[in-house]
């Protein structure tokens, strides 16, 4: 039996590991996020292309999954009582502009294209763990801490 690849094994328990912690310590948007990334890579998973012509065109599955998560992200930024929400979809919105850089210009280098598309999310569930962590820190000096700006709705 083939041995699996190390960063692989590192980034399914990094990201369990914190999601897991998101859903314990965090508060409304940290668990509303880290479900989010939790659907978001389920699909990507359903939806890969075989490996073997992975990242030689845009994965317009894996791109649908992006935008739909940058859309949710975005909106969870400028809903929620958090400043970290904004990075998490600053780095959504890079991952969905390398899928429309490969759209543009189909010769776009395999290994850039990978790279922006199936790294940048450690980036994210770091942003996730340092959210949560902070939340924690607040909601243990401050007490109360709200999870949702309140609505400009009058």
């Amino acid at each position: 039996m083939p041995m699996p690849n190390p960063l692989l094994v590192f980034f399914v328990a990094y990201f369990l590991l914190v999601s897991g912690f998101a859903f314990w310590k965090g508060g409304a948007p940290e668990r509303f996020v880290a479900g989010s990334f939790l659907t978001a890579w389920v699909l990507s998973i359903a939806l890969s292309p075989a490996k073997d012509v992975r990242f030689q065109t845009v994965e317009v599955g894996i791109l649908a999954i992006d935008l739909t998560l940058l859309v949710v992200l975005t909106g969870v930024a400028l809903r929620a009582n958090r400043r970290w929400t904004i990075v998490t979809a600053g780095l959504q919105l890079v991952i969905v502009m390398a899928h429309l850089a490969k759209a543009a210009d189909p010769r776009l280098i395999q290994a850039a294209y990978a790279y922006i598309t199936e790294s940048w999310p450690i980036l994210q569930i770091t942003v996730l763990a340092v959210g949560t962590e902070l939340y924690r820190c607040r909601r243990r000096c401050e007490g109360s801490v709200r999870s949702w700006s309140r609505s400009s709705r009058r």
